[in-house]
């Protein structure tokens, strides 16, 4: 037993002897009617790295065809997000150039106040100064003061006023009484 346990303590400390690989100069042929162990597993070890370098080439091939097929679709969405961006930045110029919705609706508000400005104008220099000392006397006279009335007085109390009066005069026609 003890021998046993030598041999095989023996055994383990001697490095594994690998088969010599043939020189890159030596043929399959030359190393196969060399004859003996040595030649038939060179000729193994020579047939095996023909089936690994022929199976590395392959998988290095269908990586190159992976690659090439990645870059491909990658070229084709970055070509299709610079159209995209083209068409966002083509959008974003025109949205700035045209008024929005609120802008069109000052806009109009603005242009329908300035109208009316110039009929309120037009319609001052029409009238004699004379006559508007006189009206301003008589609403003094009456107690009646417009600028409280428009602060004081909501716009549809006012209409119903003027309503119940045209309906007491019995005037149909208030853009003829302007």
């Amino acid at each position: 037993e003890d021998r046993c346990r030598r041999l095989e303590a023996e055994r383990h400390l001697q490095p594994a002897q690998l088969p010599v690989a043939p020189s890159p100069d030596v043929t399959a042929s030359q190393v196969a009617s060399g004859g003996g162990p040595v030649a038939a597993s060179g000729a193994e070890l020579l047939a095996r790295e023909r089936v690994l370098r022929t199976q590395a080439e392959e998988r290095f091939a269908k990586q190159c065809e992976r690659h090439a097929q990645e870059v491909h679709e990658l070229a084709q969405s970055v070509e299709e997000a610079k159209e995209r961006a083209g068409r966002l930045e083509a959008e974003r110029r025109a949205a700035t150039r045209q008024p929005t919705q609120e802008e069109l609706r000052w806009q109009r508000e603005a242009l329908r106040l300035r109208d009316e400005l110039a009929e309120a104008r037009r319609a001052w220099r029409a009238t004699d100064t004379r006559e508007l000392m006189q009206r301003d006397k008589e609403l003094r006279r009456l107690g009646l003061d417009g600028r409280a009335i428009e602060e004081t007085i909501r716009k549809n109390e006012l209409v119903a006023m003027l309503l119940d009066l045209c309906r007491t005069l019995q005037v149909g026609d208030l853009p003829g009484l302007a």
